[in-house]
């Protein structure tokens, strides 16, 4: 009997060292150390393609990101980041870091957005659908990849210090590269519209009224050309000032 107090006891106390071994503090979890890259993995089992070369260029630039904010050069790190983000969005661990960019200036509720997303895109790689690129991302990540629930507690923690509540965040949003074309030749479209339909017409207007044609004078308020012995507007009948 005793014997199985003892090993039961023994193992309680294991489990315990095992909890607290495992156990990540929130200094170390908010660290830009904790997320450098296996940057040669690239060359191992890609050919000479497009996608190794935009893998190998997200790489080095997230890595020389790392390296400025280890320096606290912020903005710096940040836009290699953005860069690293645009290139290969599905890679998490770049929106966490963005937002220890913004964390470092203070600007805790963008932050806040950019955890948000890292939290969507680690619930999306748990669930398995990053199928292309699941692979991709574990060999890429040089230590452990979090688990949903406990990076969820940290975060949710983290931000309740700032008064965030982590339920009423939303990720950033991102306009896709290959609509950036669309959306500009769309607004050169509503920008030739407004002008044809209403600014034209309305300098043309005002031209009208100040250089009328000779022996005439132009209502101001249809625009109707009148001949200069009438008092009145012939079209809208207002007087003529």
């Amino acid at each position: 009997m005793r014997l199985i107090v003892s090993i039961i006891t023994l193992c309680s106390i294991c489990t315990a060292l095992c909890g607290k071994s495992f156990a990540i503090s929130e200094d170390k979890f908010f660290s830009y150390k904790r997320f450098f890259l296996n940057q040669d993995i690239a060359g191992t089992f890609l050919d000479d393609g497009k996608v190794k070369k935009d893998l190998n260029r997200f790489a080095l630039t997230f890595m020389r990101g790392l390296s400025e904010g280890s320096f606290e050069r912020t903005i710096e790190a940040r836009r290699n980041f953005l860069k690293a983000r645009k290139i290969w969005p599905e890679y998490f661990n770049t929106d966490f870091v963005i937002a220890l960019t913004y964390e470092d200036e203070e600007k805790y509720k963008i932050a806040a957005q950019y955890y948000k997303s890292y939290l969507n895109k680690l619930e999306a790689f748990h669930k398995g659908e990053y199928r292309m690129y699941g692979s991709l991302i574990v060999s890429f990540t040089s230590g452990k990849i979090d688990s949903y629930e406990s990076a969820h507690a940290l975060i949710k923690k983290h931000l309740a210090k700032f008064g965030i509540d982590l339920k009423k965040v939303n990720a950033p949003f991102t306009i896709p590269d290959f609509l950036v074309p669309i959306i500009g030749f769309l607004f050169l479209i509503v920008i030739y519209v407004i002008n044809w339909f209403w600014i034209a017409p309305s300098l043309r207007n005002r031209r009208l009224i100040k250089n009328p044609p000779e022996g005439f004078w132009v209502c101001p308020h249809c625009i109707a050309i009148n001949p200069n012995p009438a008092l009145e507007c012939t079209e809208c009948g207002r007087k003529r000032k």
